[in-house]
């Protein structure tokens, strides 16, 4: 799971509830999410465009 508003990551066993943020006590969303599932395509794939607007609004959550 992580933190979309401070970019924290926690692991959990998948039977296990979605944990709040230790640090800001958001809410967590998950990181592994199935494209596939018993050979078809369950899940849209994002295009370019909205794949690096993701990466760049992840990028200014993040000090380098």
């Amino acid at each position: 799971y992580r933190c979309m508003k401070c970019m924290i990551d926690v692991v959990r066993l998948e039977d296990e509830t979605r944990p709040r943020c230790p640090k800001c006590g958001g809410k967590m969303e998950e990181l592994l999410k199935p494209l596939i599932r018993n050979g078809r395509i369950v899940m849209e794939f994002p295009s370019p465009d909205e794949e690096r607007e993701y990466v760049l609004n992840q990028l200014e959550k993040i000090s380098l």
